[in-house]
């Protein structure tokens, strides 16, 4: 992937956190050869991320969760809104 070549994903970074199994698997590639967790991660990345579309269908479930809850707040506000107009 093109954006995997350029400096600019050197200048951003993000803190997560991986299954044990997974960080055993990747210090165990440390250990054999050197390559550290966030290379191997970008390595990972590089491959497995082309577009929007490749990242949303990871987190598809979550951001229909956040919709819904979004949903029911404007859902009370505009209840609240209601309630208010019906007591003047």
């Amino acid at each position: 992937m093109e954006i995997f070549k350029t400096k600019e994903y050197a200048e951003k970074s993000v803190t997560t956190t991986i299954p044990v199994e997974v960080w055993k698997i990747m210090d165990e590639i440390h250990k054999d050869f050197g390559i550290n967790k966030s290379q191997q991660l970008r390595g990972l990345l590089s491959r497995a991320v082309r577009n929007k579309s490749d990242l949303m269908e990871g987190i598809i479930d979550e951001v229909k969760h956040t919709a819904e809850i979004r949903l029911k707040e404007i859902i009370e506000i505009k209840n609240k809104l209601a309630e208010d107009k019906n007591d003047k």
